[in-house]
């Protein structure tokens, strides 16, 4: 008795790999589709009147040191070592 032979496993490609590229694909088209589309609001704001210019005066600079005592100088000038008395002053 002759058996016959089973044919050859043809070679299959997976279809898997290839639905998920086009999902992304299609995902990425129309996510960017969607922003071109965008419309934005057209404002007019209003204009100020123009004020003269004037030189900035440069910021007044304090110089405040502690020393290894833990006294503060502010501008050469001891500091009370109680806040609120310096407030007071």
């Amino acid at each position: 008795m002759k058996f016959a032979s089973p044919a050859p496993d043809e070679a299959q490609v997976p279809l898997t790999p290839l639905i998920d590229v086009v999902f992304l694909l299609l995902l990425f088209f129309m996510l960017a589709a969607t922003f071109g589309e965008l419309n934005f609001l057209e404002l007019e704001l209003p204009r100020a009147a123009a004020a003269p210019e004037t030189p900035e005066a440069p910021a007044a600079r304090l110089d405040l040191a502690v020393d290894a005592a833990g006294g503060w100088h502010l501008d050469g000038s001891a500091l009370p070592a109680e806040p609120r008395a310096h407030a007071a002053q």
